[in-house]
């Protein structure tokens, strides 16, 4: 099992292919496994690389203070990579914009997936689910139980709002309420503490130094919706695709529509 000691920390991570490297970070839901499709289809024309975060997938937590692009720097030097195009979704978006704005030099270009932004002020949409979700959240810190939230956050954000259940394949589902379990587990977990960008991301989107594509689901938030148009707006070069009929995690809902927009962002940068 290939493992990063980097930090005070070991990464889980996995590598295929060869040429300009891919680096793919995961969203606060999920861990490395979100990337399967694309690490098996992308990894026949370029290096891909997957890794879990601390806290998630197969990277144990760790005390103390940290920074993910700290991590991720530390990785990338770990495997010789000099420069890498990112492709974050949600939090791992929010790792590539903080990580750019540190290491430009570094990042040929961004692919947000409906994208985390640091201090960017999150708009929850005022539905019954994120009530159901607060007092989930409430009952797990009392029993330790986490399966009602994780199912509850599982349709917030993979089956979206507005959709049925049946709406997203079965091993989609399955597979993101264990990856969820897993990220949850962290979030419980006191002693370790990401830090923040100073000053963050959402006022320094000007200083950005490379192209940008965002990638977002029609079914996701309004919040992400929202963010996605404010970096549009912000961001010196950032275009945007919509897929149809998909919420937070896209590539896992369209797999081959996703790896194709990533192939041709590729070939235009």
């Amino acid at each position: 099992m290939p493992i990063a000691a980097v930090n005070g920390a070991e990464l889980y991570y996995e590598v295929a292919g060869e040429g300009a490297p891919l680096i793919f970070l995961h969203a606060g839901i999920a861990d490395s496994r979100m990337w399967a499709s694309q690490l098996k289809a992308l990894s026949k024309q370029y290096q891909v690389i997957i890794y879990d975060m601390r806290g998630y997938g197969q990277s144990p937590i760790v005390e103390g203070q940290y920074a993910r692009h700290d991590d991720l720097a530390a990785l990338m030097d770990h495997l010789g990579i000099r420069r890498a195009v990112l492709v974050g979704c949600s939090l791992g978006g929010l790792v590539a914009f903080d990580f750019a704005l540190t290491h430009p030099a570094r990042v040929k270009a961004i692919i947000g997936v409906g994208p985390g932004l640091s201090g960017h002020k999150f708009q929850w949409p005022q539905i019954p689910l994120i009530d159901s979700m607060e007092a989930a959240e409430e009952e797990a810190e009392r029993t330790g139980d986490l399966s009602e939230l994780c199912a509850l956050e599982l349709k917030l954000w993979v089956i979206g709002p507005d959709r049925p259940f049946s709406a997203v394949a079965e091993d989609v589902r399955r597979l993101a309420f264990d990856m969820n379990m897993i990220a949850l587990r962290g979030d419980f977990t006191e002693g370790a503490e990401p830090l923040p960008l100073a000053p963050p991301a959402v006022d320094r989107l000007a200083d950005l130094k490379c192209p940008v594509l965002l990638v977002v689901g029609a079914d996701d938030l309004s919040a992400i919706h929202d963010k996605v148009a404010y970096i549009m707006e912000n961001a010196p070069d950032a275009q945007q695709i919509t897929i149809a009929d998909a919420a937070h995690l896209p590539n896992m809902e369209h797999p081959q529509q996703f790896n194709q927009i990533v192939l041709d962002f590729m070939e235009s940068i």
